[in-house]
């Protein structure tokens, strides 16, 4: 009886400082961020954006933009006559949570459980949205040319393609298409942290451990507080 005590304590304490080390890495990457790379920024060139709400971030990107034809890679995505000033938002995550948990009142423990270990698909959403979003928790980012094209080099290379090359198309959700995706989610690569890698890629403000959303948020805000001053 002592020693299931003994274990059963020792088991919750290591839990405990698990969770304390995982949200304190968090916190530590948020504020001590790895700041944007020298960029000559054309005030000409569309924006990009950071969303996010209290536990998923999107990336956004000029739907009509010179560097790629968004029609010609994704047949069938981008309803007709959009705005010129449109946008295109991208997240990577799990392929059940995007595709059976409308709410998170719907999640389950086993499908969280399954979730975090890795046993599902990824997927990339795709939503097509209009002029750029004014709201909280989205976070306009100049960025140059050069860094929207490895953006765009980082999203094209997470979709998985068929033979014909063309991405795979796995069904609609509200608002979004979901295509498969490479990678496998896990408490080290969440959705979040995706979008933190592909900032990472373009040379634009992140958090180098970002599991949660506000790991992708913060750093934008602090960068473009420092660009005021």
């Amino acid at each position: 009886m002592a020693r299931a005590r003994q274990f059963f304590t020792w088991t919750v304490g290591s839990v405990f400082v698990t969770v304390i080390a995982y949200g304190g890495a968090a916190l530590a990457s948020a504020f001590f961020f790895v700041e944007a790379g020298g960029q000559a920024i054309d005030p000409g060139e569309p924006e990009i954006m950071v969303c996010a709400n209290a536990v998923h971030a999107d990336l956004l990107l000029p739907l009509h933009d010179p560097l790629i034809d968004w029609n010609q890679v994704l047949p069938g995505a981008i309803p007709e006559n959009m705005p010129a000033d449109g946008m295109i938002a991208f997240g990577w995550g799990d392929l059940v949570l995007f595709r059976d948990v409308p709410e998170w009142s719907d999640l389950s423990a086993p499908v969280a459980v399954a979730a975090i270990a890795g046993r599902h698909e990824t997927a990339l959403r795709v939503a097509v949205t209009g002029p750029r979003p004014v709201a909280e928790g989205c976070e306009p980012v100049h960025a140059s040319k050069d860094a929207r094209g490895k953006l765009i080099a980082y999203i094209l290379a997470t979709l998985k393609r068929a033979p014909d090359g063309r991405p795979v198309r796995l069904g609609i959700v509200p608002g979004a298409r979901l295509y498969a995706a490479a990678g496998r989610y896990s408490p080290f690569h969440t959705c979040n942290q995706w979008v933190a890698n592909g900032l990472a890629a373009a040379d634009l403000p992140h958090a180098r451990f970002a599991p949660f959303s506000f790991g992708v948020l913060w750093p934008m805000e602090k960068q473009a507080l420092a660009d005021l001053r």
